[in-house]
C-alpha cells in the first residue's frame, strides 16, 4: 500500500491539467502512504515520501493560492524531516545535497517571517549544496549555480549592484554546465533568467542602462527557441512577460521610441495572459496583469490601466502578497494621479503606505537592515505621497491639512533608524543594563550589514565590457584577479563572523528577556502635537525635502495649525543639483580652489534655495531657527548663507546692519540644526543641566601644536571658573584611544561635556569607518562612538575636520555620521564641522566657545547662543584686536607664536583674517 500510494502521488504531479487540483491529490497520496510508512520502521523510505510531499507542496505554494505560504511551510518541514535521516553528508552525499539544494530553494520562496532573513538562509543552503556538488556531479552543481543566480536577485542583503552581478556570474558558469544540445531545458531557463538579471541590473544603474536592458533582450529571445507555447505554455508566457518588461523599461527609462517600445510591451504582455491561467495559476497571472496596467498607465490609456490594477488587487491580497499588495497600490496611485484624481490617488498611497509599515516594517522587528533596505526600495512611494499632498493642498485652500500630512510622510520617509532606537520605550521589568545592551547590539548588528554593503559596492563599481578601453597583460591580470580575490574573501569571511557573533549574542539575549520581541511600534508625533513639544513662541522650524523633480520646504511656527509650504520651479531643481554637484567634486578634486571660492558658492547657494524669500514667511519675533535639512543638505552650511539688509532688519529692527549679514545673525538664539523633527523632539526631553566636568582631548597625533593650545586653554578657564572640579585633559602621547574607551570610560560617562581637538575625518565611501584620530593613529570610529556611554554630557565639541559629516548618498536619509554616534552616545548637543577647517581659525573659535559658555549664569548652557557670538567674534575681529584678546587670555602661545605671526603679517592691524566664511561657517550645532 505505502509503494502505491507513493507512485500514485508521483503520477498525480506529473499529470497534465489543473496543476492545483493534481497536486493536491498528490499530497493526499503522500499522506496515505505515510500512515503506513514509518521512520523507525524503514527510515529511507520514510524520508523518501517526506522528499517528494515536501516537492508537490512547495509547487503548489507557487501557484499563488490562499494557502501557498503554509504549503512552502509545509514543504520546509518535509524536506527537514527527510534530513533527519540523510543527515550525513558523507554517507548520503547526493540526498544530502538535493535537501540542502530543497531548503535552500524553498526559503528563497518563503512567504513567512524575515524576507531578508530567508534569502540568506536560502543562499547557505545552496552553497552547502555546492560545496559537495561541484567536484563529482557537474550537472546538479550548474542546477545549483542556476538557483544562486536568482536568489542573489531576489536578495535583500548587501550591496543591490553587487548582488546582482554575482547572480549574473553564477549564471554564466551554469551555461558552462548547460547545452543547448544536452540540456536544452536548463540552457532555456538559465538564458531566462539571465535576460531577467539583465533587466533589473539595468534599472538599477545610473548609466549604461539601456546597455544592459538591450542585453537582456537576446538572451530571452534565446528561450524561444525551446520554449513555444504549443508545448511549454507556461515558460514561453514567461518569457513573453519579461520581454515586455524590457521593452517597457526602454521606452520608459531608456527614453527610446517610447511609443513603438511601449506598443510591443503591451502585445508581449497581452500574449502572456491567455497562457497563464487565473484559477490554476493566479499569482502569475495577476502579476502579468500588473505589469500590463503599468505599460497602459505609461501609454497614457489610463482607464485601462486602472481596469489592470483593480483585477490584479482582487489576487494580490494585502494579507498573502504584502509586497505585490503594495507595488499595485503604488502602480494605481500613480495612475490617478496622471488621470488627475488626487483623492484616489491619496487613498491608494495611504493604504500602500499603511501596509508597508504595519505588514512589513513592524514585523520586521530587530531587523534593522532589512528595515533600512525596504525604506529604499519604497522611498519612492513616500515621495509620491508627498507630492500628492502638496498637490491636495493648493486644491483646499480653505482645509489645508493636507500640508500638514505631508510633513508627517516626509517625516516617516527619514532617519528611521535613529527614530527608532531613539524613541523605543523600555519595556516593564527589563533593567536599564540589559536594556542598553540590547539597544547597542541592534546598532552593532546594522552598522555591521552597512559596513559589508559599502565595501561591496566599492568592488563592484564597473562590469569587464565597460573597462574594455583599459588593455592588461593577461598575467599581470590573473595574478591581481586571484590576490584580490582571496584577499576578498578573507575579509568577508571575517566580517561576516563578526555579524554572526552578534546576532547570536542577540537571540541569546532576546531569548533570555522575551519583552523584547514585542516592542510598542513607534509612534510619530502628528503636526498638531508638535507645540506640546517646543513650547516657545519665537522659535520656527525649516525642514527641506528633495524630491525627484523639485524640493521644497516646511516652515513650522507655533502659531500657525498648518505649515507653510514652499516648492521649487523644476530650474531651481536643476540649479541645486547641478550647484552640489560642482561643489562637492571641487571639494575632492582641488580643496584650495574649493575655498577660496566658498563666499561665491554660498552666495550663489542662498539665490538657489530663495533664503530670503523663506525668512519673509517667518514671525518678525522670531529668536531661533531650527533647520532641518534633507540628505545632501546636511552637509552644506545653510546657517551661513547670505542674506539681503532688509531681511536682517525684519528681525533686528533697532540694530544697524553689519555690511554683509548671515542667517545664523539674524537670530538672537541663534541656528541649530536637527537629523528631523521626530529626533528633535526626543532630544528636546534630554536635561542635562550640569556643565562642571570637563573631559578634553588635544593633539593626540603630535603634528598639531594649535589643538593642544586650545584644550589647554580652555583647561585653565574650566580650573578658573570650577576650581573644585576634576578635570581630564589628555594631550599628546596621553591622548590614547585605550585612555577614553577603556581606562577613563568611567570619568567619560560623567563628563558634562566632551572636547575634542585634533584630526578627524569622514570616509564618503564608508561613512561607518569615519572617525577621530587619536595617540599613534589609532582611530575612534563612528562605530565604536555609538557603544560609548555619554548620557551625562550636555555638549560634545570637535575641533577638527569633517566632524559633522553625514552620508549625503542614503536616499532615506539615514544620517550615518559621527553627529549620529554621539547623539545616540547620549550627548544632548554637538558642535562640529562642514569641511577640512583651517587649524588657527578652529582653535580661536573654540576658545570663544568655551570663554562665551562658562560667561554664561549657572543652569542648561546656550550652546548655539554661544557659538553664534563665537562666530560673530572671529569673523569680526581685526588682527589688532585679535592679538589684544590673546594678552588678555594670557594664551600659551610658545609652541605657537611663530607660526601665528607668518599668517598674521600678510593683515595690517585693521584687517579682518577671519572674515571668510571658510574660517568660521564650518561649524554649527546640532541637537539641542
Amino acid at each position: 500500500l505505502q509503494w502505491v500510494q507513493m507512485n500514485l502521488g508521483n503520477a498525480y504531479c506529473l499529470r497534465q491539467g489543473d496543476p492545483l487540483e493534481n497536486l493536491t491529490a498528490a499530497i493526499e497520496c503522500y499522506k496515505n502512504s505515510l500512515k503506513v510508512c514509518k521512520q523507525d520502521a524503514d527510515r529511507t523510505k520514510w524520508a523518501d515520501v517526506h522528499i517528494n510531499m515536501g516537492q508537490a507542496y512547495y509547487r503548489r505554494g507557487m501557484l499563488g493560492h490562499p494557502g501557498s505560504a503554509d504549503d512552502i511551510e509545509l514543504a520546509i518541514e518535509c524536506n527537514k524531516n527527510a534530513l533527519k535521516v540523510y543527515n550525513d553528508e558523507n554517507k548520503y552525499p547526493l540526498r544530502w545535497a538535493g535537501l540542502q539544494s530543497a531548503l535552500g530553494v524553498c526559503y528563497s520562496d518563503r512567504q513567512m517571517e524575515n524576507r531578508a532573513e530567508n534569502l540568506e538562509l536560502s543562499i547557505n543552503y545552496l552553497e552547502q549544496a555546492l560545496r559537495v556538488r561541484k567536484e563529482k556531479y557537474p550537472y546538479d552543481s550548474a542546477i545549483t549555480l542556476k538557483t544562486l543566480g536568482i536568489v542573489y536577485h531576489q536578495r535583500k542583503r548587501g550591496n543591490r549592484l553587487a548582488n546582482l552581478r554575482q547572480g549574473i556570474d553564477y549564471l554564466d558558469q551554469a551555461l558552462e554546465v548547460f547545452t543547448i544540445e544536452k540540456y536544452t531545458v536548463d540552457w532555456a531557463e538559465t538564458q531566462g533568467n539571465l535576460g531577467a538579471l539583465y533587466k533589473n541590473l539595468a534599472i538599477s544603474l545610473q548609466h549604461n542602462a539601456e546597455y544592459y536592458q538591450k542585453k537582456a533582450i537576446p538572451c530571452l529571445k534565446e528561450t524561444q527557441r525551446v520554449f513555444k507555447p504549443e508545448t511549454n505554455p507556461k515558460r514561453w508566457a514567461r518569457t513573453q512577460f519579461e520581454l515586455g518588461t524590457c521593452y517597457k523599461n526602454l521606452g520608459v527609462f531608456a527614453k527610446e521610441n517610447p511609443e513603438e517600445n511601449l506598443a510591443k510591451a503591451i502585445e508581449y504582455y497581452q500574449s502572456a495572459l491567455p497562457y497563464t491561467s487565473r484559477e490554476s495559476n493566479p499569482f502569475g497571472w495577476a502579476e502579468i496583469t500588473n505589469s500590463l496596467g503599468n505599460a497602459y498607465q505609461h501609454n497614457g490609456q489610463y482607464q485601462e490601466a486602472i481596469k489592470c490594477f483593480e483585477d490584479t488587487l482582487k489576487l494580490h491580497t494585502r494579507k498573502y502578497f504584502s509586497i505585490d499588495y503594495i507595488k499595485t497600490r503604488y502602480n494605481l496611485g500613480n495612475t490617478y494621479v496622471k488621470f488627475n484624481k488626487l483623492t484616489a490617488a491619496f487613498n491608494s498611497y495611504q493604504e500602500a503606505i499603511d501596509t508597508l509599515e504595519t505588514d512589513l516594517l513592524y514585523q520586521l522587528g530587530t531587523d534593522d537592515d532589512a528595515k533600512r533596505k525596504l525604506g529604499e526600495e519604497w522611498f519612492q512611494l513616500y515621495s509620491s505621497m508627498v507630492e500628492v499632498c502638496l498637490k491636495l493642498g493648493k486644491e483646499n485652500t480653505e482645509n489645508s491639512e493636507y500640508y500638514a500630512t505631508a510633513w508627517e510622510y516626509v517625516e516617516k520617509s527619514k532617519t528611521r533608524r535613529l527614530v527608532e532606537l531613539f524613541g523605543q520605550k523600555k519595556p516593564d521589568g527589563v533593567s536599564d543594563e540589559i536594556w542598553k545592551h540590547y539597544k547597542d547590539l541592534r546598532n552593532s548588528i546594522a552598522n555591521e550589514q552597512k559596513r559589508i554593503e559599502d565595501q561591496e559596492e566599492s568592488k563592484s563599481t564597473v562590469f569587464p565590457q565597460e573597462e574594455s578601453k583599459f588593455t592588461v597583460f593577461p598575467q599581470e591580470e590573473s595574478k591581481f584577479t586571484v590576490f584580490s580575490a582571496i584577499k576578498i574573501e578573507r575579509i568577508k569571511q571575517i566580517e561576516r563572523t563578526q555579524l554572526n557573533k552578534l546576532k547570536a549574542n542577540l537571540e541569546n539575549l532576546l531569548g533570555g528577556n522575551p519583552k523584547l520581541k514585542s516592542l510598542d511600534k513607534i509612534q510619530y508625533t502628528p503636526f498638531k502635537d508638535i507645540e506640546k513639544h517646543l513650547t516657545d513662541d519665537h522659535t520656527v522650524i525649516i525642514q527641506w525635502y528633495i524630491s525627484v523633480q523639485k524640493f521644497c520646504a516646511f516652515i513650522y511656527t507655533r502659531q500657525s495649525s498648518q505649515p507653510y509650504v514652499w516648492e521649487s520651479s523644476p530650474q531651481d531643481f536643476d540649479n541645486l543639483q547641478e550647484w552640489y554637484q560642482e561643489y562637492f567634486v571641487n571639494y575632492i578634486s582641488d580643496f584650495s580652489a574649493w575655498s577660496n571660492k566658498l563666499s561665491k558658492r554660498i552666495e550663489r547657494l542662498s539665490e538657489i534655495l530663495h533664503i530670503d524669500e523663506l525668512l519673509n514667511y517667518l514671525p518678525p519675533k522670531c529668536q531661533q531657527v531650527i533647520l532641518i535639512p534633507h540628505r545632501y543638505l546636511h552637509l552644506l552650511p545653510i546657517h551661513a548663507l547670505p542674506i539681503k539688509t532688509e531681511t536682517w532688519q525684519k528681525f533686528n529692527p533697532n540694530s544697524a546692519p553689519n555690511q554683509e549679514n548671515y542667517l545664523f545673525e539674524c537670530f538672537t538664539k541663534g541656528v541649530r540644526y536637527a537629523p528631523s523633527c521626530q529626533t528633535l523632539l526626543m532630544l528636546e526631553k534630554r536635561s542635562r543641566p550640569n556643565f562642571n566636568q570637563l573631559f578634553a582631548m588635544g593633539n593626540p597625533t603630535e603634528d598639531r601644536a594649535f589643538t593642544a593650545l586650545c584644550v589647554e586653554t580652555i583647561e585653565t578657564f574650566w580650573k578658573q571658573k570650577y576650581p573644585q572640579s576634576e578635570t581630564k585633559v589628555l594631550c599628546g602621547e596621553q591622548a590614547t584611544k585605550n585612555s577614553l574607551v577603556h581606562e577613563l570610560k568611567d570619568y567619560l560617562k560623567n563628563s558634562h561635556t566632551f572636547l575634542y581637538s585634533g584630526h578627524g575625518s569622514f570616509e564618503f565611501e564608508s561613512p561607518l569607518d569615519s572617525g577621530l584620530i587619536l595617540h599613534e593613529n589609532k582611530r575612534l570610529q563612528l562605530t565604536e562612538i555609538f557603544g560609548l556611554n555619554l548620557e551625562q554630557c550636555r555638549l560634545v565639541t570637535l575641533i577638527g575636520c569633517e566632524t559633522g559629516m553625514t552620508d549625503w548618498t542614503s536616499i532615506t536619509d539615514e544620517y550615518i555620521g559621527l553627529p549620529s554616534a554621539f547623539l545616540w552616545a547620549g550627548v544632548s548637543g554637538i558642535v562640529s564641522s562642514l569641511w577640512t577647517v583651517e587649524e588657527k581659525a578652529s582653535v580661536f573659535l573654540g576658545i570663544k566657545l568655551y570663554q562665551n559658555l562658562l560667561a554664561q549664569s549657572e543652569g542648561e548652557k546656550n550652546v548655539i547662543q554661544a557659538l553664534r557670538e563665537a562666530q560673530n567674534w572671529l569673523r569680526n575681529v581685526t588682527k589688532s584686536k585679535l592679538w589684544d584678546w590673546i594678552e588678555d587670555q594670557d594664551l600659551p602661545l610658545a609652541d605657537v607664536e611663530e607660526g601665528l605671526e607668518q599668517f598674521l603679517q600678510q593683515f595690517s592691524d585693521s584687517d579682518k583674517p577671519f572674515s571668510s566664511p571658510y574660517y568660521w561657517a564650518a561649524f554649527c550645532v546640532i541637537g539641542k
